[in-house]
């Protein structure tokens, strides 16, 4: 209310925390330097769901990056094995190739 009444600005806007309540206050000049008006919202239950959603929100990111992070590991360990199963059949025929060679 003073910033309003010294300076005669026309609106300030400021949130102010109460207690364990957020108010969003709206101060307006009504005749300068002389009657200031105010308008307070209560928007602490707007606040705390907006924290329950960044919340929820983290949860998810934290879910699917160990999702992927599993994902990975499974990829991995497939490529691996199947790695390992195609070498051992190169291995096979390049071992009768030779051989068949030798004979030939």
């Amino acid at each position: 209310f003073e910033q309003v009444l010294e300076t005669g600005q026309d609106i300030v806007y400021r949130n102010v925390r109460v207690d364990n309540t957020l108010l969003t206050v709206t101060v307006f000049s009504v005749e300068k330097h002389q009657v200031a008006g105010a308008i307070m919202l209560d928007v602490t239950r707007t606040e705390m769901r907006r924290e329950e959603i960044i919340e929820r929100a983290r949860q998810v990111i934290s879910n699917t990056s160990n999702t992927v992070q599993e994902i990975a590991f499974l990829l991995g360990k497939n490529a691996a094995q199947s790695e390992l199963i195609l070498n051992s059949i190169i291995e096979s025929f390049a071992a009768k190739s030779v051989s068949a060679k030798a004979e030939g």
